[in-house]
C-alpha cells in the first residue's frame, strides 16, 4: 500500500524549475539521484495469533498513513533543473533528484520472549513478506526518480524558449509520476496488497 501527492512550483529563467510530489526518481552517467530511506515502526501486543490481530488493528486504525492496511509507503520525490539560455537555444544543464521514501510497518513487542515458536515462525513470515511487498514499492519510485533524472537531462534544447523548456521538464516528469502511479496500483492489483505474496496474518 502506498500514498502520494503531487505539487509543482517553477522559478524564475535560468535558475530553477522544481516539481514535488510523493513517489519517483533517475539516472544518468554524470549524476546519482539522492535517496533518503527511513522505516516507522507501530508496536502490536499479543500472546495468540487473534490478540495479535487485534492489535495490529487497533493500531493501525488509528494512524492515518495505514488506510486500513498493515503497512505503507509514502514517498516523496523533488526534482530540479538549471538550465541556459544562449543566443540559439535553452538548453538544461543540470539535473538534481532526491526521494525520500517512508515505511510504515507493525513490529511484534515481545516476540524474542514468545514461548509458542508456531506463531513466532507464523509472524516471521508474514513480517518478512509484509517488509519484501513495501520495499517493492519504494523500489518502484526509485526507478520512476531515476527515468525523470535521465528524461530531464535528455530532452533537446528549445529555441530560445525558455519557459517552453520549462513546461516540457515538468510535463515529462507528470507523465512519468502518471505511469509510476499506475504500476504501483497494478502491483496493489497483482498481490491483492501483498496478500497473495504472503503478507498475511495469520
Amino acid at each position: 500500500m502506498l500514498t502520494l501527492t503531487t505539487s509543482p512550483r517553477i522559478t524564475q529563467r535560468g535558475l530553477v524549475a522544481a516539481a514535488l510530489c510523493l513517489s519517483i526518481a533517475a539516472f544518468n552517467a554524470d549524476a546519482e539521484v539522492a535517496i533518503n530511506e527511513t522505516y516507522n515502526y507501530y508496536t502490536v501486543q499479543g500472546n495468540s495469533t487473534t490478540e495479535l490481530r487485534k492489535s495490529i488493528n487497533k493500531k493501525r486504525d488509528k494512524n492515518t498513513n495505514m488506510k486500513g492496511f498493515d503497512a505503507s509507503t509514502r514517498w516523496t520525490i523533488t526534482w530540479t533543473f538549471k538550465y541556459l539560455p544562449t543566443q540559439t537555444d535553452c538548453h538544461i544543464t543540470e539535473a538534481t533528484v532526491t526521494v525520500a521514501i517512508e515505511y510504515h510497518l507493525p513490529q511484534w513487542k515481545g516476540r524474542d520472549d514468545s514461548k509458542k515458536p508456531a506463531i513466532k515462525k507464523a509472524w516471521d513470515t508474514y513480517s518478512d513478506n509484509l517488509h519484501d511487498h513495501e520495499l517493492q514499492h519504494g523500489n518502484i519510485a526509485k526507478t520512476t526518480a531515476k527515468q525523470i533524472e535521465r528524461g530531464l537531462l535528455n530532452i533537446a534544447p528549445t529555441h530560445g524558449d525558455c519557459q517552453h523548456l520549462q513546461a516540457k521538464g515538468n510535463a515529462l516528469a507528470s507523465q512519468l509520476l502518471k505511469k509510476s502511479r499506475q504500476q504501483h496500483s497494478d502491483f496493489d492489483i497483482a498481490t491483492n496488497h501483498g496478500s497473495d505474496t504472503g503478507a498475511i496474518f495469520p
